[in-house]
């Protein structure tokens, strides 16, 4: 089980688009565990809602500074010298929580989050 200090996790409005509206919320977890994988559980407002995950994970042995990253399990490589690939969230329900594995990140999106502070 990691300690509490082995997992971050913030959280912040996401910028309006046209895949996420004005009110969505995206929060950011990091597990710098090395062996063990912690839960992420969320408040009922958030547990009942789908949430576009971006799991980020290194690819290689260097861990989380590893020059190599794969989203959701698909290794990430430029378009060209500058250009980032489509990035692509796998989606889900947050009900029973989200598993964060050893020396991983990643990215929640909660598009029906409705967070009032995040509405303008």
């Amino acid at each position: 089980m990691p300690k509490h200090t082995d997992v971050r996790v913030y959280a912040h409005c996401t910028k309006p688009s046209s895949k996420y509206p004005a009110g969505a919320v995206t929060v950011f977890a990091l597990n710098v565990n090395t062996q063990h994988r912690a839960i992420l559980k969320f408040p009922d407002k958030l547990a009942n809602q789908v949430v576009d995950i971006y799991h980020l994970t290194p690819v290689g042995p260097d861990g989380l500074v590893s020059d190599v990253v794969a989203l959701n399990n698909k290794t990430l490589e430029l378009v060209d010298d500058w250009t980032l690939p489509d990035l692509h969230p796998v989606t889900r329900s947050a009900q029973d929580g989200i598993a964060l594995p050893p020396t991983t990140y990643m990215f929640m999106v909660f598009p029906h989050a409705e967070a009032k502070e995040c509405m303008t």
